[in-house]
């Protein structure tokens, strides 16, 4: 399959690296840095010599509401997607969700700033930690569901399945950035400066792509369906593919805009055919799946993993280990991007859990026995399993799978069902490592995946080279439908 131009290529790994920015970078950045942060909020060490196990059982459930915040705040994003598509398109959208990222930045910096001129009580900063993730995670709830959406207005239906994999690549080279800006190991600096030096990080890419998408023209669908005004749909052309657009392009975009219009209201009628909820049902299934790989959980809690197995590693180790695992993540979802389509959706994805199951199995056997490299190894290949199969379809197969006319509702929605599972995986991991301890891991990865891809085999049909009247066909006609080919 020849590859899109490079000059769409560029553009759509330029939005998909913006659109997963505060995603990757908040899920990530706390975890080196949860000594910094426990410090600032007033539980470090030097603060607690005496009543050490009272502060730290107290710190250990502001620590989960801190991390889950964001998730909560991604959820409630993601629900107002569909009132901010219908009103204002994807780009406004887009431009709309950097402003709560921005909000959510500077509260996060202003107890740095109170704290400096003695105006706020240390205990407070906690509070401020928790409204700001929550506030930035708004801004990455709308635009992880946003995001699937502009590539499709952007491009070919036979472009979209490459494209969307610069999802997993952007989100792959986030998470590593925040990893090593949050690492006074990997990047020295003075703790008083390395929570603020974090919060600028965070915000500076959100300005640019605030600017960015204010100036960049609304998109070629976005056009065709609001008006025919054919000398803006030729810029927003050039704009978004290049100088190498055709004509035919015009009347493709055209069709698409009239079809959507057209079968927009019939979505109460078609969700009385089984073969819809079907559809639904897999699609859903496909996305959860990703939550249950462990990829979020090993990398907002890899450091209280590793440290609780290997005790007496060292830090700089221990961040060098996460950092690594991101590195092995951005490498394996680059190969991913470009053998995806060998492979076929059906096998990445199915093939891809099972992976990364008993490599997350492994790793829980590796904590048990105390055995460091059998657990280095898992997380890597279970990352590799990620990048190359599991972690790209989970994000745009509900598209393929559903009628075109609710292709756009359907996925956001499934991108909002990975942020909700996400998010509870990531609130339930510290309360049952509690208990459990490295079963957790067992619990929330390895099962649940092992469940998803067995149903997936049975019922999720190879999409690639299969127009959505082929799929419905094998809906409609196998009940097992993963069988039919």
């Amino acid at each position: 399959m020849p590859l899109p131009s490079i000059h769409l290529i560029l553009i759509t790994a330029l939005i998909s690296f913006f659109a997963n920015w505060q995603f990757a970078y908040q899920i990530t950045y706390i975890n080196p840095s949860y000594d910094i942060i426990k410090e600032e909020a007033g539980y470090g060490m030097k603060n607690n010599l005496e009543i050490d196990y009272e502060l730290d059982k107290e710190w250990s459930g502001w620590w989960g509401l801190i991390v889950s915040s964001f998730y909560l705040g991604s959820i409630v994003g993601f629900i107002l997607v569909p009132y901010l598509i219908s009103s204002y398109g994807t780009r406004l959208s887009f431009l709309f969700s950097t402003i709560p990222a921005i909000i959510g930045c500077l509260i996060q910096i202003l107890p740095k700033v109170f704290n400096s001129y003695q105006f706020l009580e240390r205990k407070n900063f906690k509070i401020f930690l928790v409204m700001g993730r929550f506030i930035i995670g708004l801004q990455s709830g709308c635009s992880l569901s946003l995001l699937p959406l502009f590539i499709n207005e952007i491009s070919f239906k036979s472009e979209t399945t490459f494209l969307s994999t610069f999802q997993q690549i952007s989100q792959a080279l986030s998470t590593m950035i925040g990893l090593i800006v949050g690492s006074n190991q990997i990047l020295p600096t003075k703790n008083e400066y390395k929570y603020l030096t974090c919060q600028v990080v965070a915000i500076i890419p959100t300005i640019v792509f605030s600017v960015f998408i204010a100036l960049a023209p609304n998109t070629p669908f976005f056009i065709m369906k609001k008006s025919n005004d054919f000398r803006s749909l030729e810029k927003s052309l050039i704009f978004y593919r290049g100088s190498t657009y055709q004509q035919t392009e015009h009347r493709c975009l055209l069709t698409q805009a009239i079809d959507v219009e057209k079968k927009k209201d019939t979505f109460l009628r078609d969700g009385k055919e089984l073969y819809l909820i079907k559809g639904i049902f897999i699609g859903c299934l496909a996305s959860v799946s990703y939550a249950f790989t462990g990829d979020d959980i090993v990398d907002s809690y890899s450091s209280t993993i590793i440290i609780t197995a290997f005790p007496n590693l060292r830090k700089f180790w221990i961040d060098m280990t996460t950092v690594f695992f991101s590195f092995i993540l951005l490498l394996s979802s680059v190969f991913g991007s470009l053998v995806i389509h060998k492979i076929g959706t059906r096998n990445a994805l199915i093939y891809g859990i099972i992976g990364t199951s008993f490599s997350n199995f492994f790793a829980f056997l590796g904590n048990i026995t105390g055995t460091f490299s059998i657990t280095i190894l898992s997380f890597c290949v279970s990352k590799i399993f990620i990048g190359i199969c599991a972690g790209g379809p989970a994000w745009f197969l509900m598209a393929r799978l559903v009628p075109p006319h609710l292709s756009n509702i359907l996925q956001a929605f499934s991108t909002g069902c990975i942020l909700v599972t996400t998010g509870i995986c990531t609130f339930l991991y510290p309360v049952l490592n509690t208990y459990f301890n490295s079963y957790s891991i067992l619990m929330l990865t390895t099962i649940p995946e092992l469940i998803i891809a067995f149903i997936l085999y049975l019922f999720l049909p190879e999409v690639e080279k299969k127009s959505y009247q082929d799929i419905e066909h094998i809906f409609r006609n196998y009940f097992f439908s993963g069988l039919s080919t």
